[in-house]
């Protein structure tokens, strides 16, 4: 199974570096082109810098080195309550970390964060199939890693963090 991994910093004009090396490399989606603007119409229409985020390995681009999911491992207490389709709800699973890319993946959270000029993104992890919207929001970053941890952060969920201080 192919997995995506999007960071949409809120706001941001134009790309910037990043200021340390990482393992974790970014493509910029066009945002006049987004492939997903039919599926994520919310996120799709909010303005800023629209990373693809994953690793090269063998000439070949991809997030799934960096995430995982226990396909049967949600529960329905940790599924949003507010979604009622059963279409969704059966493409909400949980979202593993490669524990080689977690503290790289949440550094470079940070970084965004800061980039942003209202400190904020979106961010979302996706797989192929049932491509219907939900959002949950707003989080702090350190909100979204406990979450995460405790793996209730879902695929196929875009989630809005905010910088807090």
């Amino acid at each position: 199974m192919s997995f995506e991994l999007n960071i949409l910093v809120l706001q941001q004009e134009i790309a910037e570096q990043i200021p340390f090396e990482s393992p974790l490399k970014l493509q910029i989606e066009s945002n006049e082109i987004l492939p997903h603007a039919m599926f994520w119409p919310f996120m799709s229409s909010n303005k800023g810098t629209w990373y693809i985020v994953g690793v090269e390995e063998d000439d070949f681009f991809s997030a799934s080195p960096v995430l995982d999911s226990e396909f049967e491992s949600v529960e329905d207490k940790d599924l949003p309550y507010w979604v009622n389709d059963e279409d969704a709800k059966s493409n909400l699973t949980s979202l593993k970390i490669s524990d080689t890319y977690r503290e790289e993946l949440f550094k470079l959270m940070r970084c965004l964060l800061k980039q942003s000029p209202i400190r904020s993104i979106m961010f979302m992890s996706r797989y192929q199939g049932g491509d219907k919207e939900v959002i949950c929001g707003v989080l702090s970053l350190d909100e979204f890693i406990d979450l995460q941890e405790q793996g209730k952060v879902l695929f196929n969920v875009s989630y809005i963090i905010r910088h807090v201080e």
